[in-house]
């Protein structure tokens, strides 16, 4: 089989030769997959010099039209041989591959940039929320983290916090039936749009998951966490300039400051991972007979899983933080981003396996259904930049992704 691509805009077409059988089904499902995966969302497959398909074929296709539909894209089939139409034609896919045009017609209706950003190492183009009613989110912290330093928790700092769509949150807990029963597992959670993640220490490559439908709303047990009310004004697509430049997470923190006029943000980003640099509990922090015994090495060992090297490469993270560039109440809750120090956060990433992300202007609540639909969380990971100038890891880097970001108002801490 020989295949070659013509980009022409946003749309790629692809044109195959040959017969597309079992023995090339995974080689073209690798090359739209490598296809989309730079970025195309319209792609249009020339089938006039295609001999053959069979079955693999026509799962290929299936699969790529599923991938791109849920991206908001596209794909296309063009000039099929009388041969592979006919295939086509008797297996029931003939409707689902017309060029419709329902899409484009629709762009006019949605919101269109408002601001771009050529800052290296990315692009950005910035977006207004229309449903936005407020100007700012109010966050404030609940709990103590520097019980984890000094004397624990125990089950009268332990709070159930419920987590409707307008409510985000990231710190440390648990789902569970109060203090007691959560012991064995209390971990780093993160919570956006009625959805809740929880690292699972007793089980940390499944992380435990609530989604908020009709009238039931998630809720954890919480030990200490930020959490904030409202929603985004502010909605960002961002990419490398260039092929192989990768965002560094202080950068969109810093893009985001700016597009929000504010020196502290709150974010949610869908993003393609170039690398993850964190930790996550290897066992419940709770269980500790004295924190010196979860900070201390060797035993730290055995309490936290540290990635010495960016982790995660060509997932989608579902991270959620704070970004500021504030020494005040923030500063018990953050940690530098950039090797400058010149930009503080606080970010919870979920991991998941690769799917394409739409592009444009989109909704964070619809976009978590798509994300959250026939797969699961495979990792949740407290981003933690390494700034050693010998040997550090650096900081979690994005190829491409899109973000809602909004400035954020602290109230008082609450009663501990």
């Amino acid at each position: 089989m020989q295949i070659r691509k013509h980009i022409a805009g946003p749309k790629v077409e692809i044109h195959v030769e040959g017969r597309l059988d079992a023995n090339w089904a995974s080689h073209l499902e690798s090359y739209l997959n490598e296809t989309i995966r730079q970025g195309a969302r319209h792609v249009l497959l020339n089938l006039g010099r295609l001999k053959y398909i069979s079955s693999a074929g026509i799962r290929v296709l299936l699969t790529t039209f599923k991938q791109l539909k849920s991206a908001k894209g596209s794909f296309v089939l063009s000039q099929p041989s009388p041969a592979v139409k006919s295939v086509i034609d008797m297996v029931g896919l003939d409707s689902l591959f017309h060029d419709s045009r329902e899409s484009q017609d629709q762009t006019g209706s949605l919101p269109q940039p408002v601001r771009t950003f050529d800052r290296l190492p990315g692009s950005f183009r910035v977006y207004r929320n229309p449903s936005s009613t407020k100007s700012a989110q109010s966050w404030h912290l609940v709990g103590s983290p520097h019980l984890l330093h000094s004397g624990g928790y125990t089950g009268s700092e332990c709070r159930a916090i419920h987590f409707p769509v307008d409510v985000l949150g990231l710190g440390l807990g648990a789902f569970g039936n109060g203090y007691e029963d959560c012991i064995p597992r209390f971990g780093e959670f993160l919570a956006v749009a009625g959805h809740v993640v929880c690292q699972s220490v007793d089980s940390p490559d499944t992380p435990d998951f609530m989604i908020g439908e009709s009238s039931f709303i998630p809720e954890a047990q919480v030990l200490y966490m930020m959490a904030g009310t409202g929603d985004f004004p502010f909605f960002m697509e961002f990419q490398g300039q260039e092929e192989g430049m990768d965002i560094p997470l202080s950068a969109i923190g810093d893009v985001a400051m700016e597009v929000c006029g504010a020196d502290a943000v709150s974010f949610a980003c869908l993003g393609e991972v170039s690398g993850l640099v964190g930790y996550g509990y290897r066992r419940s922090p709770v269980l500790a007979a004295h924190p010196d015994e979860i900070f201390s090495y060797p035993s730290i060992l055995d309490w936290i899983h540290y990635r010495s090297e960016p982790a995660c490469q060509g997932a989608i993270t579902l991270a959620v933080g704070i970004a500021s560039r504030r020494v005040d109440m923030l500063a018990s809750f953050t940690r530098p981003l950039d090797r400058d120090k010149s930009i503080l956060g606080h970010v919870h990433a979920a991991v998941f396996p690769y799917r394409p992300l739409a592009g444009g202007y989109q909704e964070l609540r619809e976009c978590l259904e798509v994300l959250f639909q026939g797969q699961e969380p495979i990792g949740l990971i407290h981003l933690l930049s390494d700034l050693q100038r010998i040997n550090g890891a650096g900081e979690s880097k994005l190829a491409r992704g899109i973000c809602w970001t909004s400035p954020i108002e602290l109230t008082e801490e609450t009663s501990r």
